[in-house]
């Protein structure tokens, strides 16, 4: 898979989308095509992991497996919920189906990511979920 142009709008300094325990052959597919758009990927194991990361900077986007050593998704959809800035939450599954897509969007949830990965659709969900997480941001720091 060759990089493809990244049309997002560009910020004034990258972005990190954090990975909570994905293969390490989805990281490097993210990666990849993260690197022609204004993002950078942090990879961590654990929901604890991730977590942490949230809380110690703003980030926009996680992107969890469904399941995990310490939890699953909805438990660290729970716990970044609580943060003053929560982040925008993707599932990625080899199991996406639309119950899946019907309990990730009903619970709070972002999207749903069927891996292997598509770049298109990565790219356009991902980018979605930054500029939704920025208006959000920006709303509530205007209008309170």
């Amino acid at each position: 898979m060759s990089p493809q142009v990244c049309t997002v709008r560009r910020r004034r300094h990258s972005e990190v989308i954090v990975a909570v325990n994905l293969c390490k052959q989805d990281c490097h597919f993210l990666r990849t095509i993260f690197s022609s758009c204004p993002w950078k990927l942090a990879s961590v194991a654990t929901l604890a992991a991730g977590v942490r990361h949230a809380r110690s900077q703003a980030v926009p986007v996680i992107v969890c497996e469904r399941d995990f050593q310490d939890g699953d998704w909805k438990l660290l959809l729970d716990e970044v919920g609580r943060l003053t800035k929560p982040p925008r939450l993707i599932v990625a599954s080899r199991f996406a189906d639309e119950h899946l897509w019907a309990e990730v969007l009903n619970l709070g949830g972002h999207d749903v990511l069927a891996t292997p990965f598509d770049a298109d659709e990565v790219h356009r969900v991902v980018s979605y979920a930054v500029d939704s997480w920025h208006f959000q941001v920006h709303a509530k720091a205007k209008y309170g």
